[in-house]
């Protein structure tokens, strides 16, 4: 099979650098401004090929307020973000995906990412982000949301291609919150006699309190991904061999993504790797 060859865009790349929002005086940023980081590019929506990323990229938004975030946990939205300020995105080789025709061949991440804020953090070993709903909602430049909102459209993210790259980082989310699932149950005691010894008896309660199933489909505050924080690409031959860790949710390939149940909205996945 022909291997993909980029004749145009980033190519023969080398990041060393780390970058951080720590420093001796603060831990990071208060601000209500998202924050995007890649180790090679924040904001892709070209072809990349070639490229390695040395450094380590930890960054901290400490903004406070309940009116940072907002998310749709309705039957159908399943989680989806409305609103979010104050987050950190973060991919070891791109920051964010805007476009179908965004290309990422032959690259390699090596440095650990960090994405640390009150509601709302995404990394990613290769990409941070990769999906349409989360990108329209953090309001990025030059997203082009009126093309992307058409699925068959080749714009539209989910045509985005990943091929023939390996992340060796530990990847890290981290969020004050996390959605958590509705919590009911039942409750009462039962009164049960044992026998014990010759003929002997005696009588205690058994607490049978039990906790009901939820049909949720709650938010998700924090997502790390060995390839991609949250969303996804069309993907081929790629590896992780990183520790992924998010205090909500995180995978060895995808962290999470989002799956409309509305008509018409089918969400599918292209991995061959």
């Amino acid at each position: 099979m022909t291997l993909p060859i980029a004749t145009e865009g980033i190519i023969n790349s080398i990041n060393r650098a780390k970058m951080t929002s720590y420093f001796k005086s603060y831990q990071g940023m208060v601000g209500k401004i998202n924050t995007f980081a890649g180790g090679i590019v924040t904001i892709n929506k070209g072809s990349i090929q070639d490229v390695v990323n040395l450094g380590n990229i930890r960054f901290l938004n400490d903004s406070d307020g309940t009116d940072l975030v907002s998310f749709d946990e309705s039957d159908t939205a399943g989680g989806k973000v409305s609103t979010y300020l104050a987050g950190v995105v973060i991919g070891g080789i791109v920051g964010v995906v805007i476009s179908g025709y965004s290309r990422v061949y032959d690259a390699i991440n090596n440095g650990n990412l960090l994405a640390q804020s009150k509601y709302y953090a995404r990394a990613g070993g290769i990409v941070g982000l990769a999906h349409f709903y989360d990108t329209s909602a953090g309001n990025i430049l030059n997203f082009n949301a009126t093309q992307n909102a058409v699925l068959t459209n080749p714009e539209n993210i989910k045509f985005s291609i990943l091929s023939n790259s390996i992340n060796y980082g530990n990847i890290f989310a981290i969020t004050e919150e996390i959605g958590e699932y509705t919590k009911t149950g039942t409750s009462g005691e039962a009164s049960t006699t044992f026998y014990y010894g010759s003929g002997g008896s005696i009588s205690r309660k058994i607490n049978t309190q039990t906790n009901i199933s939820t049909a949720d489909r709650i938010r998700i505050n924090a997502s790390a991904g060995g390839v991609v924080g949250y969303g996804l690409s069309i993907m081929a031959r790629m590896l992780n061999h990183g520790n992924i860790a998010s205090t909500d949710v995180a995978g060895g390939v995808i962290g999470a993504t989002f799956a409309s149940l509305a008509t018409g909205d089918t969400t599918r996945v292209n991995i061959n790797t």
